[in-house]
């Protein structure tokens, strides 16, 4: 089976590579290098010492072809969910991206949705890490049409609610 390589920087000496929990698991914990407070309302950046360069996915194959997808990753930090059900924990901005071309710090902006504060210890997980592949503008042109270019669809223009809840 092939495995692409994903490169990790420790840029601090307690910052700790994330491993993957169960060999099915999509995503893998990050760890804080240093004790901080959540408080509620407000946002802290939590630090993972960690920099990362993900691999560049060249191609595909579908059946017995290969395609050019020139597809790129991204890697996404999503909320542990232990710590926001139980804790309120959260993520900011919902899901965090860290783009294919960033080498900075891998950091978590967290805030607490309930009142009080939540302490986390040094090397304690605090956020998980996904990657996906996505399409970059190395893939993809942006092209103005007019609306009527646009094909129709069964959903058409129907927005937010316009499926319901039943």
């Amino acid at each position: 089976m092939y495995k692409m390589n994903v490169k990790f920087t420790k840029l601090h000496e307690l910052a700790i590579i994330p491993e993957y929990s169960h060999e099915d698991d999509s995503g893998f914990d990050f760890r804080t290098i240093e004790a901080c407070e959540v408080e509620y309302g407000k946002i802290t950046l939590v630090r993972t010492g960690l920099s990362v360069e993900m691999p560049h996915i060249p191609h595909g194959t579908m059946g017995h072809q290969t395609i050019p997808f020139n597809l790129t990753m991204e890697l996404q930090l999503r909320a542990k969910s232990g710590l926001a059900a139980k804790q309120g924990i959260a993520l900011v901005n919902g899901i965090g991206t860290i783009d294919f071309g960033y080498r900075g710090e891998i950091l978590g902006a967290l805030t607490r949705t309930v009142p009080g504060s939540y302490i986390f210890e040094e090397g304690e997980k605090f956020c998980q890490g996904v990657f996906a592949p996505v399409f970059s503008k190395r893939a993809l042109n942006f092209v103005e049409v007019d609306a009527d270019e646009l094909s129709h669809t069964s959903r058409s223009d129907g927005g937010f609610g316009s499926t319901g809840t039943q």
